[in-house]
């Protein structure tokens, strides 16, 4: 089999893995909640990983979101009013926002989307379909104590739903090149064994309500208010 080796993991051409199903969300109350992966995750540097297929939004429809408060959170999300992909790194109450700036609401298509922070460096960047849309290197705060929620699908407050279909869901403790993230036309990469990972729910079961980590952590995930199964796939 032929492999690439980029950074501290090694990529097959071949390493995709085809789903038979994703969730879809609602954009009212359907969300899914993995608090246990915050134990492993670092706010010091890591990685968001997702494929989502955003709809219509009348408010903010948040992707993915870790925080411990208020002035404490790493956050992704589609922002209604400027039709951007939003990242936010907040620490200390100091945030820094990057965004991707196509609009990819109601396109009707799967899109990858990856986030990175590293507080050694102060940066940023964010990726839509394996290409860099936005970079930032002023100085991010420091975070006060330890992350405690995650969700993908609202802000961990009950608000923020997000309308759309998410796959793939992926956090890592490093800055992971999204070469290792992305292969463009193909499905999406399998990183299960990749360094670093510390949550990944394909969203594959088809049926229940727990989405199943498979980092090899024992993140699950749980489903609330019973968001639909689909075969719509990346």
């Amino acid at each position: 089999m032929l492999a690439l080796k980029l950074g501290n993991s090694i990529v097959s051409n071949f390493n995709t893995s085809s789903n038979q199903y994703a969730i879809s969300l609602n954009g009212t109350d359907e969300y899914v909640s993995g608090d246990s992966v915050t134990s492993d995750m670092s706010t010091s540097e890591g990685t968001y990983s997702v494929w989502v297929k955003v709809g219509a939004h009348s408010a903010n429809g948040f992707i993915m979101q870790s925080r411990n408060d208020a002035d404490n959170q790493i956050q992704m999300f589609f922002h209604n009013s400027t039709n951007q992909v939003r990242f936010i790194y907040k620490g200390g109450g100091t945030a820094t926002v990057i965004a991707i700036t196509d609009n990819i609401e109601s396109d009707g298509n799967w899109h990858h989307i990856a986030a990175t922070w590293k507080k050694s460096t102060n940066k940023l960047e964010i990726f839509l379909d394996g290409v860099s849309k936005a970079t930032s290197t002023s100085t991010l705060g420091t975070f006060s104590g330890s992350l405690s929620l995650f969700d993908i699908g609202q802000n961990t407050q009950n608000a923020g739903y997000l309308n759309g279909g998410v796959s793939n869901a992926a956090i890592f403790t490093r800055e992971v090149p999204v070469a290792e993230l992305y292969q463009s036309g193909q499905p999406p990469v399998n990183l299960t064994g990749s360094a670093g990972l510390v949550g990944f729910w394909k969203f594959n079961e088809g049926s229940g309500a727990t989405a199943f980590d498979s980092s090899g952590k024992d993140n699950n995930a749980t489903l609330f208010n019973s968001p639909t199964w689909t075969i719509d796939t990346p």
